[in-house]
C-alpha cells in the first residue's frame, strides 16, 4: 500500500487574489506557528516605530480617565463584591 493521498485544499480567493495565509500556515508548520510568527513580526514592527509625543499623551490621558472612572464606579457600589457574586450566581 502506498502513502495516503493528500487531501485537496481549496484555494481561498480574497478580493480576486489567492489568499496567502493558508499556504504560509502550511509552510510554517501549522496555523499556530504561523500566527505566532505573524504576532512576533507585528510586535517587532510596533517596537521599531515608537509613538509620537501627542499620541502617547492621548493614551496616558485615556489611562488616567479610565482609572478615575473605575474608582468612581467602585465607590458608588452599594453592595460588597461578595454579595454581588452571590446574587449573580443565584
Amino acid at each position: 500500500m502506498g502513502p495516503s493521498p493528500q487531501p485537496k485544499v481549496r484555494e481561498v480567493v480574497f478580493n480576486g487574489r489567492p489568499a496567502r495565509a493558508p499556504a504560509a500556515a502550511r509552510e510554517a508548520g501549522g496555523y499556530f506557528e504561523y500566527a505566532k510568527k505573524m504576532a512576533e513580526m507585528h510586535h517587532a514592527g510596533l517596537l521599531a516605530e515608537p509613538l509620537d509625543a501627542a499620541t502617547m499623551a492621548r493614551f496616558e490621558a485615556s489611562v488616567l480617565d479610565s482609572l478615575a472612572e473605575q474608582k468612581a464606579l467602585e465607590a458608588s457600589d452599594r453592595v460588597s463584591f461578595e454579595d454581588y457574586v452571590a446574587a449573580y450566581y443565584h
